[in-house]
């Protein structure tokens, strides 16, 4: 299994239906939390929510894709970067 970043911008014309989509999407990643390292919100300098970043462990990028286009959320992205990710900071087994 290798670490991928997965980056998503919302359509800020779609931010409307976030909230009818929230509880389909949190099932979605309550299904998926043992590939999920982490992952968060991130907002405009107004606190608008603009997008999502999840690190998830996968065989390939085709599962990240997969992973990505089956998210409830899925019709509310503008777009979405998967890049390869390696953890750097904080420095695993620092003692």
């Amino acid at each position: 299994m290798r670490t991928f970043l997965i980056i998503y911008h919302f359509d800020i014309n779609l931010l409307d239906q976030i909230a009818d989509l929230r509880s389909q999407h949190q099932r979605y990643i309550q299904k998926h939390k043992n590939l999920i390292q982490y992952g968060g919100v991130f907002s405009s300098v107004e606190n608008i929510s603009t997008g999502i970043i999840i690190t998830i462990l996968a065989k390939d990028c085709k599962a990240v894709v997969e992973f990505v286009k089956n998210d409830p959320y899925f019709p509310l992205y503008e777009n979405y970067i998967i890049s390869n990710f390696e953890q750097k900071i904080p420095i695993q087994n620092e003692a």
